[in-house]
């Protein structure tokens, strides 16, 4: 058991007996970890609850044969505190913690995913309110490339040509867009417009901090989160999000 120290994100927290707390972090050397905050929630405890999304700064004994660190210390870095004053916000903002605990799954470093995380929570906490779902979906878009599963957009799958029909279609199965000639009866395709196919291809190439910039249209929105979703459950198996839910549930 070695003592280390690393940032991390926090992705959720639940409890443990009567005081103390199990975090699951998303951490800049070691990938996602859990580590178990004991009498954390003791009044006299000197460590404070970090919130979720918070970037803290943890110091933790390292077990090499289990999954459960000890947590020794943690310092709140940036606690994204403009989060928690908008429902949207916070809830998109725990659609990227949800999709994070989801899809990674080992204790695995991976410093381009902590880097786009971080900028998406710092960029959802600064953006106008009706701009995180644009950042939300960009960033799946970008985690899944980081992942290694990148969806190829540029061109036709099968013989890659350009596409430039006005209907274009995505195979969730093939992990791309396939124009008309190469398409086959006997396979499932999305079907995207080809202004929605070419504000994916936008969202999955710009800077996150830019892509809120970036004007989408509620039905291209539409197509476009149906497109990740579809993608991402084909190659990782993931469920839907239950924040995605919830949020389909408030707006009606």
């Amino acid at each position: 058991m070695s003592l280390v120290k690393t940032e991390g994100i926090v992705l959720k927290s639940f409890k443990y007996g009567d005081s103390s707390l199990i975090f699951s972090l998303y951490t800049r050397d070691f990938g996602k970890v859990k580590v178990l905050a004991k009498g954390i929630k003791r009044a006299k405890s000197r460590t404070a609850p970090p919130g979720t999304f918070s970037l803290v700064e943890v110091v933790f004994y390292k077990r090499e044969r289990s999954e459960l660190h000890l947590l020794s210390s943690a310092e709140t870095l940036k606690s994204f505190s403009g989060l928690s004053k908008s429902l949207n916000r916070f809830s998109w903002a725990a659609a990227v913690s949800e999709l994070l605990d989801q899809l990674i799954k080992g204790e695995e470093s991976n410093p381009r995913i902590f880097n786009l995380s971080l900028k998406t929570l710092s960029r959802m906490e600064l953006t106008d309110e009706s701009n995180p779902e644009k950042l939300f979906w960009s960033f799946a878009l970008k985690l899944s490339t980081h992942l290694g599963y990148k969806p190829k957009l540029d061109a036709c799958i099968n013989c890659g040509k350009e596409i430039k029909e006005e209907e274009v279609f995505f195979s969730p199965e093939r992990g791309g867009v396939i124009c008309k000639k190469c398409a086959k009866e006997d396979e499932y395709y999305l079907k995207l417009s080809r202004e929605s196919y070419l504000i994916a291809r936008k969202l999955l190439s710009l800077d996150i901090n830019k892509a809120d910039k970036f004007p989408v249209d509620k039905e291209s929105l539409e197509e476009i989160s149906e497109l990740v979703k579809s993608f991402i459950s084909y190659h990782t198996g993931a469920k839907e999000l239950k924040t995605l839910e919830f949020l389909r549930k408030i707006s009606g």
